[in-house]
């Protein structure tokens, strides 16, 4: 060992340990080789049936741009890519850490793609936090387009309308602390415009 320099115990425990460096390293890979598949499954399908699940909606749109604005205004969704030459448009939702949340397929005729006989999806869904969000989601759809539901089923409440192709969208807000069997009742938009605790003590 030069003047100075570490001692030959120091340089073998270094070796010592970037030999198991090396070693844990070696593990991790023959562990996610041998593994690799396991972590896709768990990551792009569904927990209860095994069915593959990318997180993201697909819908067949008549007009992209109309569509794009109408998302946009009701969701804030950003335009991440394009494709031209597939008339497809993707868009991602505010905060989200996927490439993409919602596909836009241009057809110039929705009928053809969709033949009269053909079943089609009953509608999607988000979830949401806050009243606010319902009667914003309310008064959205009631301005541009319609609102088909808006019910409270007691476990959860619920506001239902068309988007510019027809698809069904839902917004839903879960109510919480609720038990027993859920029911039906029309949802009172106006209550939830009122601030909490605005009506306590009438």
């Amino acid at each position: 060992t030069a003047p100075g320099g570490p001692s030959a115990t120091t340089l073998a425990l270094l070796a010592g340990a970037i030999a198991l460096a090396g070693l844990a390293t070696t593990l991790v890979v023959v562990w996610r080789s041998r593994h690799y598949g396991r972590i896709v499954d768990l990551a792009t399908s569904d927990a209860l049936t095994g069915l593959h699940n990318r997180r993201r909606f697909d819908l067949d749109v008549a007009d992209r741009r109309r569509s794009i604005e109408f998302y946009s205004q009701l969701l804030s969704t950003e335009v991440v890519a394009e494709d031209v030459d597939h008339h497809i448009t993707f868009l991602r939702l505010p905060g989200s850490d996927r490439y993409s949340d919602l596909a836009l397929h241009e057809h110039a005729d929705v009928a053809a793609a969709y033949p009269p006989e053909q079943m089609r999806m009953a509608h999607i869904g988000w979830e949401v936090e806050e009243p606010a969000h319902l009667v914003a989601a309310f008064d959205f759809l009631n301005a541009t387009t319609r609102v088909v539901l808006a019910a409270d089923f007691g476990v959860a409440r619920s506001v239902m309308g068309l988007d510019p192709d027809g698809h069904v969208i839902e917004f839903e807000m879960f109510t919480e602390g609720a038990t027993g069997e859920p029911g039906f009742a029309p949802l009172d938009i106006d209550a939830l415009r009122q601030p909490a605790g605005a009506t306590a003590g009438k």
